[in-house]
């Protein structure tokens, strides 16, 4: 049940297109699985629990060490927060959203 995340309040809310975790530092650290949720909020306070939705799902990444995972997203609501979990735990140097400006 052990996990570790980081919320990153966006420079401005917008729809999002794709989604890349950068792994390339973190060989022999990087996560088991990761997920990423989203929420929309003003300002940048995070948000309360009831508000994050998944984005991308609960996904294998340990064969990622030294890579990147990257996904398409289908368009959907406008968010202005990510959050990054990383089961059990380990490192992530980057979390690259791309999107239009909502």
């Amino acid at each position: 049940g052990h996990f570790e995340f980081v919320s990153i309040a966006l420079g401005r809310p917008g729809v999002l297109e794709a989604l890349t975790v950068d792994f390339t530092w973190f060989p022999l650290n990087n996560p088991v699985e990761a997920r990423v949720l989203a929420a929309s909020a003003p300002g940048v306070e995070l948000p309360d629990e009831e508000a994050w939705f998944e984005l991308v799902p609960r996904t294998k990444v340990k064969a990622l060490a030294g890579s990147s995972l990257t996904v398409s997203l289908a368009p959907g609501r406008q968010v202005s927060h990510l959050r990054l979990e990383t089961f059990p735990d380990g490192g992530a140097n980057r979390v690259r959203a791309l999107g239009r400006p909502g």
